[in-house]
């Protein structure tokens, strides 16, 4: 009986300590799994992570290529000016690894030039088409010498508008009608200068042409002035009265020296020479300048209204009197001796 309730006590005993054994067998299978399906888990997300950044680089990578599809399309469309800034921008566009970053603009020095060169050809050939009615090409002497003309730095002030299409609607405006009437109110009241005796030679100077051959005038800077359409304009209101223009464009204006210039009243001349003596009339407000010798036996003579003079220098007398001086202007008669009104202080200069 005592070994029988021995080994009831032993199968007890046995019976109590087996289930803890198999929970904690349980638990540490079930740790196990855990793990295995936590470290599963995270393979999965590593992989769907990386299949992830896969598809994005993918589709960055698309992204780029339609970009530079774009670019290229809209490079070929546009001039070739234009292609070296697209490219260096679509080449900008790219990082080191690969991936795309902000487009930035291209300052290159080259891109910079190509793109003023091509400004520049295009403002000429649009100026090309207007080179003949402006008077910018290059014209040709007597000689056979081409030559541009200088009458941009000569004639620098705007006083005038001389874009007209024509001399017609030129005659037609508000401008030129009161440049003539002026022009006409002084002409008609002009002042005629009556010898004095303080100013009057007890023995003539030398004739013209003994002046001619022992003192001839020193020559002026070389300057090249054409007759254009635009100057046209413009003389047109320095001499509104006159309308026999004896000159065509493209005709180069010549130089001469006050000793000749008789010789070419009624065309435009640039002359030149010195002036003995500087005449001031307050009837009709103008000075008037004398070159070769004094009143009345002068060769040629310029006349400058005051307000013009005035503009020039503050004393006329002081400025031009016992100076080489050169003149631009239509050269006409008046009291059997040539001259030159002048209204514009452009048309003469100091030399």
């Amino acid at each position: 009986m005592k070994k029988l309730v021995i080994l009831t006590l032993i199968l007890a005993a046995g019976l109590t300590a087996y289930p803890q054994s198999s929970t904690r067998s349980r638990e540490s299978k079930s740790k196990a799994k855990s793990s295995v399906s936590r470290s599963a888990s995270k393979s999965s997300n590593s992989k769907s992570r990386s299949a992830k950044s896969r598809s994005a680089t993918a589709k960055s990578s698309a992204r780029t290529g339609t970009a530079q599809k774009s670019r290229s399309q809209s490079s070929s469309r546009k001039p070739a000016v234009k292609s070296s800034s697209s490219s260096s921008r679509s080449s900008a566009g790219k990082s080191s690894t690969g991936r795309s970053s902000v487009a930035v603009r291209s300052s290159n020095r080259s891109d910079r030039t190509s793109s003023k060169g091509s400004t520049a050809r295009s403002i000429s050939s649009s100026s090309a088409s207007r080179s003949n009615r402006t008077g910018v090409s290059t014209y040709e002497r007597n000689d056979g010498q081409k030559f541009r003309h200088d009458n941009n730095e000569v004639f620098a002030t705007r006083k005038y508008k001389v874009d007209f299409r024509s001399t017609a609607d030129l005659r037609k405006s508000n401008d030129y009608r009161r440049v003539y009437n002026d022009y006409n109110r002084w002409s008609n009241n002009r002042y005629r200068r009556r010898i004095v005796v303080r100013n009057y030679y007890y023995h003539a100077p030398l004739s013209l042409e003994i002046r001619r051959v022992r003192y001839p005038y020193r020559r002026p800077v070389h300057i090249d002035l054409c007759w254009t359409p635009w100057l046209h304009q413009r003389f047109i209101y320095y001499y509104p009265m006159h309308n026999n223009w004896n000159n065509r464009y493209g005709n180069y204006i010549e130089s001469i020296s006050s000793y000749d210039a008789m010789h070419y009243a009624g065309s435009v001349k640039r002359v030149y020479g010195k002036v003995e003596e500087v005449y001031y009339s307050p009837e009709d407000r103008t000075y008037t300048l004398y070159f070769g010798a004094q009143f009345p036996y002068h060769d040629f003579s310029v006349v400058i209204p005051k307000r013009i003079a005035k503009e020039i220098s503050w004393s006329p007398t002081w400025h031009f009197e016992d100076e080489y001086v050169w003149v631009v202007g239509l050269v006409d008669v008046w009291e059997n001796k040539a001259e030159i009104v002048i209204h514009d202080e452009d048309q003469i200069r100091r030399y």
